[in-house]
C-alpha cells in the first residue's frame, strides 16, 4: 500500500527530550503505520540524526541530511523526498494528538477546495508564566480557536494584507496537498528572499508559513 500522508519533521541541533517526546506522539497516532512514512530531516546539525534516533519502529521511515541551512530548505528537501499526495510538517517540539493524522485525511476527503490544515496549538510550559505572556501567544504559534472549523473556502476575496485570514495555519503540524506544496516550490526554488524566511539556525527570520498560505490563496485554493 502506498503512503497517503507524507509526515516531513524538520530539526537543527534538537533537544533531545523534546524530541523523544515527537517521536513517542508520532509511534501512538491511530493511523496505520502502512498509511503514512516517516521522513526526518536532519538539517546540518552539529551531531548527526543519523547514528542517534531510533525509528526501527516504523518501516518506511528514514533520516535525509540536508546540509543547507534554514527551514525552507529542510522542507524543500522532505518535499523532494515525499512519496504521498499529502504532507505533514512536524517541528522538533511539536507534539501531535493521538488521531492528528487520521482526521487530515477526514478533512481533506470531505473538502476537496481546502490545501492547508491545521489544528489547535497548545503550550505545555516547563515553568508557568506570567499572565501577560497570553498576550503575545499568536506570535509564539500558540492558538486556539475553539471548536467551529474556520476556513476561507468559497468565500476568500481579493487579496490583501488586512484580508490575511488570522486563522491561516501555521507551520507546527501543517498539513497541505503535494500539489499546492509543489506550486510554492517551484515559486521559492530560485528566489533568494523566498528561501530566507525560514529559521536559519539561531536567526529568527520567519514568514515562511505566511508565505505558503500567500500561495494557496492566490492559487485558489481555501
Amino acid at each position: 500500500m502506498s503512503p497517503r500522508i507524507s509526515l516531513i519533521l524538520c530539526t537543527h541541533n534538537p533537544r533531545w527530550d523534546f524530541l523523544s517526546s515527537v517521536i513517542a506522539a508520532l509511534k501512538n497516532q491511530t493511523l496505520s503505520l502502512a498509511q503514512w512514512e516517516l521522513i526526518v530531516v536532519d538539517n546540518a546539525s552539529e551531531q548527526p540524526l543519523l547514528s542517534r534516533l531510533d525509528l526501527s519502529w516504523h518501516p518506511t521511515a528514514r533520516i535525509i541530511r540536508e546540509d543547507r541551512l534554514g527551514l525552507t530548505q529542510a522542507r524543500l528537501c522532505g518535499f523532494n523526498a515525499a512519496s504521498a499526495s499529502v504532507m505533514v510538517f512536524v517541528d522538533d517540539d511539536n507534539v501531535l494528538e493521538q488521531e492528528y493524522l487520521s482526521h487530515v485525511l477526514q478533512i481533506f476527503q470531505a473538502h476537496p477546495d481546502l490545501g492547508a490544515i491545521a489544528g489547535k496549538s497548545l503550550p505545555q510550559f516547563e515553568v508557568e508564566p506570567e499572565s501577560w505572556i497570553r498576550d503575545y501567544y499568536s506570535v509564539l504559534a500558540l492558538r486556539d480557536f475553539g471548536e467551529t472549523p474556520l476556513t476561507t473556502a468559497g468565500k476568500f476575496g481579493a487579496l490583501t494584507a488586512e484580508s490575511y485570514p488570522y486563522f491561516a495555519p501555521c507551520g507546527a503540524g501543517m498539513a497541505l496537498r503535494k500539489p499546492l506544496f509543489a506550486t510554492y516550490t517551484a515559486q521559492v526554488a530560485t528566489n533568494p528572499a523566498r528561501l530566507a524566511l525560514g529559521r536559519t539556525g539561531q536567526q529568527l527570520t520567519s514568514g515562511e508559513d505566511n508565505d505558503i498560505i500567500l500561495t494557496l490563496l492566490t492559487a485558489g485554493w481555501g
